[in-house]
């Protein structure tokens, strides 16, 4: 039997009474002490609003039975539970929300999932509302499936993709609520009464994904199930509704919306792939899927399907979401969106490597089959700038601090540049040792390595610029404009030897984020963190202190090798540069061929944040000369 509002009410203001004697003043969550310490914790987010103007409820009182956990919205309309003991991985609870003047809220069969974030928008206003949770359909195979579209052959629509911008609304047919509540109200049945509302298309697709796939599913299962959900909604809105006066329905006749529930981790996979668009034969195309793919197959949609467990098997065998899709959608192809991401995308290294060639870029800066020069990033012949955006989060990349002078210990750092020849004593590259930029070259038994005094594992976004002249070797260190440190450096041509046959097939290579060698990862660590803008030029761009950039490189008649790491997609890093003696582009090392890169094999693609986020806090040190 359900409880009335006005029972769990009444219920609420005693809980919050016999409280009240031991509580502070303002409203802060308590747990009560029926529960032991558990190992498992989940968190939640509420966010209470006036359902009529959409202004932020405070003091809105929440209230979870199961948990005796209560507790009141701030000034915001906020109240955010970091870690409520659980007991056990997935605990349906009810959350009830109520507000002097307002109906009451409530939803029951919510899920908190370890280690997870639950999203509730309680959205208040002169009714009572209740909301039963049923699990995700994909736990409910016996429901059935996406109706077909009739008449149409569902896989491909007529106009291409690249002039199919994602829409902005969906027009979605939300079914009105059955008292008392059915175990699957969300099956489809055409004959409902509904409510057309037309609601954001972003905000629908995170709707929709944590009531197909399982939350705590892995993340490559998550962004493959969001590409799925994204593209069947936008391939519907394209084709100017499945049904008279709407695109979806909120059923299993479409996909399972229901606007009261989000979660952390569907939200980032839905923000993962926002920006990228699967395609078959260049056309835009509906993303069939069912529980499992025998279900598939038996519904005649062989090639035209995903299986959402399958999906999941998938994912914990080490698959990654582009490759899930490739196994259930034949003949398709990963790209990005029309118009492009503004501000484009960055790459993301993870730190770590599971064979020879993962988590880095590689620039080919040698034909080992030919002794003619190499290509115009082969630099150390000349003067040199390279420089870049950088960062990591505080407790990352926990190289040891290193010993800095005549030495070549950069190498023992988190590598960020790597510039070495097995069998030689040629080299340069930089790296970080805790927390330090380090800078070092080497010619012979001439060595220098600099070490800068800032750190740069505080999560914020550095300009970062080392240099290096020709003709004396000296070294310089700059940091968000500012000069570091800067030091006398080994003489002489440090550039690839055009007639060396290579030792190791890495060593016609320059490497970005990771050393080249991944067999001596252990003692060359690899970096963790971000990076963007790879800048590399002929000559000393710097002299004095500047301020610094707050935009994009441009090429100029200097300019070497330019990365903008725009692509979000594929392996092909292209320069920019336009540079005279022919570009030189790069290769995202992933170890497989993954569009889109993933935690395991690392460089992964990532929507820019560059130049959209605070900068860092100045700290002025006096320069060191060394």
């Amino acid at each position: 039997m359900e409880s009335s509002p006005r029972t769990w009410r009444d219920a609420f203001v005693l809980f919050s009474f016999l409280l009240s004697s031991s509580a502070p003043a303002a409203w802060t969550p308590l747990i009560s002490e029926r529960f032991s310490p558990s190992p498992l914790t989940a968190g939640m987010k509420i966010q209470a609003t006036d359902g009529m103007s959409g202004i932020p409820l405070p003091n809105a009182q929440v209230w979870i039975p199961e948990l005796n956990l209560a507790g009141q919205t701030d000034p915001h309309g906020s109240l955010f539970w970091q870690a409520i003991p659980i007991k056990e991985a997935v605990m349906p609870v009810s959350v009830r929300v109520y507000s002097s003047g307002y109906g009451d809220w409530e939803i029951q069969r919510v899920r908190l999932i370890a280690g997870d974030t639950l999203i509730l928008k309680p959205a208040l206003d002169q009714d009572s509302h209740l909301n039963v949770v049923p699990p995700p359909r994909a736990e409910n195979p016996v429901w059935n499936g996406m109706s077909r579209l009739e008449g149409l052959d569902p896989q491909t629509l007529a106009a291409p993709l690249v002039t199919l911008p994602l829409p902005e609304r969906i027009r979605v047919r939300v079914s009105a609520p059955l008292y008392p509540w059915p175990d699957s109200p969300y099956k489809c049945d055409t004959k409902r009464a509904y409510t057309l509302k037309v609601v954001d298309f972003k905000q629908y697709v995170k709707n929709v994904l944590p009531n197909e796939w399982g939350a705590r599913w892995p993340a490559e299962s998550l962004r493959s199930g969001a590409m799925a959900v994204k593209t069947y909604a936008w391939f519907m809105v394209a084709l100017g509704g499945k049904w008279p006066d709407a695109d979806v329905w909120d059923s299993t006749c479409d996909q399972v919306y229901n606007p009261n529930i989000e979660y952390e981790s569907t939200n980032a996979a839905v923000d993962y792939i926002w920006e990228k668009a699967i395609a078959s034969n260049g056309k835009l195309f509906a993303t069939y899927y069912r529980a499992y793919y025998y279900q598939c197959v038996e519904a005649g949609l062989a090639g035209k399907c995903m299986g959402q467990w399958d999906s999941k098997d998938l994912a914990d065998a080490g698959s990654t979401w582009d490759e899930i899709l490739f196994k259930f959608y034949d003949n398709t192809a990963l790209t990005t969106v029309t118009p492009p991401a503004v501000g484009g995308y960055q790459l993301r290294y993870y730190g770590n490597a599971t064979n020879y060639n993962e988590n880095r870029v590689m620039i080919n800066i040698d034909d080992p089959n030919s002794d003619e020069p190499g290509p115009p990033v082969d630099i150390g012949g000349d003067d040199f700038t390279i420089e870049w955006w950088l960062k990591a989060d505080l407790g990352n990349n926990d190289a040891a601090p290193v010993a800095c002078g005549a030495n070549q210990n950069w190498v023992f750092g988190n590598i960020l540049i790597d510039r070495t020849i097995n069998q030689l004593e040629l080299a340069y590259g930089a790296s970080l040792a805790g927390g330090k930029l380090i800078f070092g070259a080497t010619n012979g038994a001439d060595q220098r390595t600099i070490c800068s005094q800032s750190s740069l594992t505080d999560g914020f976004w550095h300009h970062i610029a080392l240099q290096r002249r020709r003709s004396d070797g000296h070294l310089w260190i700059f940091i968000d404009g500012r000069l570091e440190i800067h030091s006398d450096g080994p003489d002489g041509d440090l550039s690839y030897p055009d007639t060396y046959k290579p030792d190791l097939d890495s060593d016609p290579y320059l490497g970005i984020g990771a050393w080249k060698d991944a067999t001596s990862a252990a003692s060359h660590p690899f970096f963790l963190g971000w990076m963007d803008e790879v800048r590399i030029s002929s000559i000393l761009r710097y002299t004095a202190p500047f301020a610094r950039p707050y935009t994009t490189f441009a090429p100029d008649k200097y300019t070497l090798a330019l990365y903008h790491f725009d692509e979000g997609l594929g392996d092909l890093i292209t320069d920019v540069s336009a540079a005279s003696g022919g570009t030189s582009h790069a290769s995202r090392e992933t170890g497989s061929p993954s569009y889109g890169g993933d935690p395991l094999h690392g460089t992964e693609w990532d929507l820019a944040t560059l130049f959209s986020e605070t900068d860092p806090p100045r700290t002025f040190l006096p320069i060191i000369i060394q």
